[in-house]
């Protein structure tokens, strides 16, 4: 959540990012222990004023690169996708819906989507 800084993408540092992936997912391996990817759940942008800051996508493309990776063999399990598919489904009949009134961290609705999210994976 807070590797994108809370700015709008940046290439350099969504670089560093990728950089400390591999680095983190090679020192593990290393170790000879497993390793799972988690995506970052989704910065909730309401109210509405929020929206604009348009973080939720930062933290999408970083989503969209860590699943990229299962190309190369990294257990990766998507928590982004079905939080962002959860808020999105609530939102239609209530637009107030927020599952962190901080954008941040998740309420106990939240923590459901995201733990189903983590078992299913």
């Amino acid at each position: 959540m807070n590797d994108g800084i809370y700015l709008p993408l940046d290439e350099e540092r969504f670089g560093k990012f990728k950089d400390g992936m591999h680095w983190l997912h090679d020192e593990v391996t290393k170790s000879g222990a497993r390793i799972i990817h988690l995506t970052p759940p989704v910065f909730d942008p309401a109210p509405p004023e929020v929206r604009s800051a348009s973080y939720d996508g930062v933290l999408a493309r970083y989503s969209e690169w860590l699943l990229e990776q299962r190309k190369a063999g990294w257990e990766v399990i998507d928590l982004h996708g079905p939080m962002s598919a959860a808020l999105n489904e609530r939102k239609k009949s209530d637009p107030a819906f927020t599952f962190a009134k901080d954008h941040v961290h998740p309420n106990d609705d939240g923590h459901v989507v995201l733990a189903d999210a983590l078992l299913a994976g």
